[in-house]
């Protein structure tokens, strides 16, 4: 019974990290630009490519 529990933690942790790691990442279109951020700075506005 014990053995289930870890196994279910373990689930919903990597489920949890799939979800944050999908709504992390974002593609966009070819006409728009993107403004990059580093530690809350601004870097670079970089467009398609």
């Amino acid at each position: 019974m014990e053995g289930l529990a870890i196994l279910f933690d373990w689930l919903v942790v990597i489920i949890l990290v799939v979800a944050i790691l999908s709504m992390a990442i974002k593609v966009i279109p070819e006409y728009e630009r993107a403004v990059l951020f580093r530690l809350g700075r601004l870097v670079d506005a970089r467009g398609p490519g």
